[in-house]
């Protein structure tokens, strides 16, 4: 079968790109013909990767998959409207490269950005080929709650355009059964919609953790714990806001140690915030490779998930750490709303919640972790076993087998 992925972020990109290439990367192993358009990497600097350049097409095979990397206008993640322009710009890079060469069985349009798809779903229609739209998000619709913009009437009818736009797809695939009710329109063929889960790949991960670390988490005294969030700095995040908890007093004469790597919107929030509330047990650090996360995730006692509240729950708004701390074995803290937060807390019951801005409810947490190592011990296996059951990749690449070859077979033109 002749499949063509198209995703803004790949590898070796560190943003949240694992999900669509893991899955292109399944479909390659199983035999099939994977054609993969992307754009330059760039992200989450907005600098060029070394090897690749700014301006020519990048094709090469990675993986058995034939990779076409395309210029764009790079920006970071700082840079918002310019950002915006580079999305534009892969819409329109991308239609091109879909019309250049072989033509695909079934095209895969992966979201976000939201701009990836008017680009997939032209080329579908003019070339007469069936689609799948992969919404890891549901944009816009989640980028106007985090900005508190939903309820004005430009948004919701820029929501209701998107959403419209989306009921063309021949099948969309949905990353969390939260989703759905963002979804759950007359327009929508629910028949259509597939809730297939993010997952983690355990033997990957439990390589990845033996591996050398790229520098050793701090531990100043023989009883302090680390705390480590891994992964974007971003308005979703707000990460702003969990260092204002852990600022207050109550929190900060604990001996536990905060450790922050990555990038994104808010940094330089962070960094400042750091240094205006004097905190020398919080450590925030530039992004690393995917690859070496896990090495870092061992050497820590507790992680950290944190999400925005907008005073309604951000449908499906959990990330793809999530399932990797789960696999780690320790135990998580969730602060802010949403499906992790009752996924902690009730159902696998891996860890903790705390609302946004809770420093007393978080002291709670934080000292019941201080006085109880057995039941950190005990919440981590927990996360692990679930991971083990639930969040299998196989599982996960045996529902997109299925779906493609059902539309394979299915199409007018086989």
């Amino acid at each position: 079968m002749k499949i063509d992925f198209v995703v803004q972020n790949f590898p070796p990109e560190t943003a949240s790109v694992h999900y669509t290439s893991d899955v292109a990367r399944a479909f390659a192993a199983r035999g099939d013909d994977v054609r993969v358009i992307t754009a330059l990497p760039h992200a989450p600097t907005g600098k060029p990767y070394p090897g690749f350049g700014r301006l020519r097409i990048d094709i090469r095979n990675e993986s058995g998959m034939n990779i076409w990397r395309l210029p764009v206008i790079m920006a970071s993640n700082k840079q918002v409207l310019k950002k915006i322009m580079g999305f534009l710009s892969f819409m329109f890079a991308s239609s091109i490269a879909l019309l250049a060469g072989r033509r695909p069985d079934i095209l895969v349009a992966s979201l976000p950005s939201m701009f990836v798809w008017p680009a997939t779903l032209s080329v579908s229609i003019l070339r007469g080929i069936p689609t799948v739209l992969l919404m890891r998000d549901v944009e816009p619709w989640i980028s106007l709650q985090l900005r508190g913009l939903n309820g004005r009437w430009w948004a919701r009818l820029a929501n209701d355009f998107w959403l419209w736009l989306y009921t063309k797809a021949t099948c969309i695939v949905v990353v969390h059964a939260s989703q759905l009710r963002s979804l759950d329109r007359p327009t929508f063929k629910q028949d259509s919609i597939k809730v297939i889960d993010h997952g983690v790949d355990l033997q990957w991960f439990d390589h990845a953790t033996r591996q050398a670390p790229p520098f050793q988490l701090p531990k100043t005294e023989e009883h302090d714990l680390v705390a480590f969030y891994g992964g974007t700095f971003g308005i979703a995040q707000d990460l702003r806001k969990f260092v204002e908890v852990i600022a207050e007093p109550q929190i900060r004469e604990l001996p536990i140690s905060f450790v922050f790597v990555g990038d994104g919107e808010q940094r330089d929030q962070l960094v400042e915030a750091k240094s205006s509330y004097a905190l020398d047990k919080l450590y925030i650090i530039d992004p690393i490779a995917h690859e070496a996360i896990p090495s870092l995730i061992r050497q820590a006692d507790i992680l950290i998930m944190s999400y925005k509240d907008t005073g309604e729950e951000i449908a499906g708004m959990i990330g793809s750490k999530f399932y990797e701390y789960c696999a780690s074995g320790k135990p998580v803290i969730v602060h802010g709303p949403g499906v992790a937060c009752e996924l902690v807390r009730s159902q696998i019951s891996n860890g903790w919640a705390c609302g946004v801005g809770d420093p007393a409810t978080l002291r709670q947490i934080l000292l019941a972790a201080l006085e109880d190592r057995q039941e950190l011990i005990a919440k981590g296996q927990r996360g692990r076993s679930y991971a083990e059951q639930y969040y299998s990749k196989a599982s996960r690449y045996k529902q997109w087998f299925n779906l493609l070859d059902e539309m394979g077979t299915t199409s007018p033109d086989r």
